[in-house]
């Protein structure tokens, strides 16, 4: 993407944020973090915080495609991954 598209501009401080609040809910997430917190709780929190950001990370994945390729391209990757793997948990739950 870099060789094709060239170096461009660099991305907006929004896409470095979502990029960043995706990591960081996956990092929650693998330590075992909404576990310590009570059931009601981690609830109220856990999903709905996981979809804002996805949708969050989808649209700036829009902005970022007109702006830098290079950068869009991973955001998309990695927002689509934690949209799919969010639906799962989410289905899992509902059982």
């Amino acid at each position: 993407m870099v060789r094709k598209y060239g170096k461009g501009s660099p991305p907006y401080k929004w896409s470095y944020c979502i990029f960043g609040l995706l990591i960081i809910n996956w990092i929650l997430y693998f330590t075992g973090l909404y576990t310590l917190l009570p059931v009601n709780v981690a609830d109220l929190i856990f999903i709905p915080i996981w979809f804002i950001v996805c949708a969050l990370g989808a649209l700036f994945t829009i902005f970022e495609f007109k702006n830098n390729k290079a950068f869009a391209v991973p955001l998309a990757g990695f927002t689509f991954i934690s949209f799919v793997f969010a639906l799962f948990l989410n289905g899992i739950s509902q059982m």
